[in-house]
């Protein structure tokens, strides 16, 4: 809300400085024409710098013109978005407390208005959500865009999408893109992961065995790794005390530590008292 308002605060501000602006070249417009009829002498050098100051004045009225156009178009065009999002909430509402039929639909909006209700939703009603995003065929186009399509943004839209449906039943197709070479992509699968598997009944060694390869990959910075065992939260337990080790890589230990401090657990911290006596400075500090 403050985002837009502070858009169309800047888009009036910026429209107003160009027109007072255009009114005083007007007006400077208007002297070096009046000063031209009587200064003949000058008057060569007075009609060159009067043809410069009215094509900049028919310069600054066109870009104010057309930055106002622009403003009104993008504040329909949110409008318009709004409206449709509050009508495919009022579907989504319908489906989730009185039963309504789901909707076949793959439409963005559609997908956007299920996912912003599921965010605000206590976790009792995860499982809803992801029948209702599966039934309706988004699953389907997100797992087809994964798939089929090439386009960065749009598979980052669908991890996006994955990451907060968080079905268990997508792990695969998330392991299998942490994988691709281009590294936005990984990250945001990587992070997909494990916000799904943070919300699932797993035990430690089943997080151990997936997410382990996956740090020791090298492929990924600290503060990508450190993110990753954050979005894990309670099932994040295992994976710290294995990476707080020390065998462990100091970038691991490191990003384990940082953390263990999120988390600010009495028992997981006593797994940093050994660090604390670190040859590496960053290392100590961390812990």
């Amino acid at each position: 809300m403050w985002q837009a308002i502070a858009s169309r605060t800047i888009s009036l501000l910026s429209f107003i400085g160009f027109l007072l602006l255009s009114l005083a070249l007007l007006v400077v417009t208007g002297t070096l024409s009046l000063n031209l009829f009587i200064d003949v002498d000058n008057g060569r050098i007075i009609s060159i710098v009067l043809i410069a100051v009215i094509a900049t004045a028919v310069f600054l009225f066109n870009l104010a013109f057309f930055q106002i156009l622009h403003y009104f178009a993008s504040k329909n065009s949110r409008q318009s978005y709004q409206i449709k999002k509050d009508k495919w909430l009022e579907k989504w509402n319908e489906v989730l407390w009185n039963d309504a039929q789901v909707p076949k639909t793959h439409e963005l909006i559609a997908a956007e208005a299920l996912l912003e209700m599921a965010e605000n939703m206590s976790l009792d009603y995860q499982s809803k959500f992801q029948e209702i995003y599966k039934e309706s065929g988004l699953l389907a186009y997100d797992l087809r865009t994964l798939k089929y399509n090439n386009l960065s943004e749009d598979r980052a839209r669908a991890l996006e999408h994955l990451a907060i449906i968080a079905d268990t039943g997508n792990t695969k197709i998330l392991e299998k893109e942490i994988k691709n070479p281009i590294l936005e992509l990984s990250i945001l699968a990587l992070f997909a992961l494990a916000k799904t598997y943070a919300k699932a009944e797993i035990n430690s060694e089943k997080i151990l065995e997936i997410f382990v390869p996956i740090i020791d990959s090298d492929r990924f910075s600290m503060g990508i790794i450190e993110e990753a065992l954050v979005l894990l939260e309670d099932n994040a337990k295992g994976l710290l005390y294995y990476l707080s080790r020390p065998a462990t890589k100091e970038k691991q230990v490191r990003a384990s530590l940082a953390a263990i401090g999120y988390f600010a657990n009495l028992e997981w911290a006593e797994w940093c008292v050994p660090w604390l006596s670190s040859f590496d400075p960053e290392t100590q500090a961390a812990a």
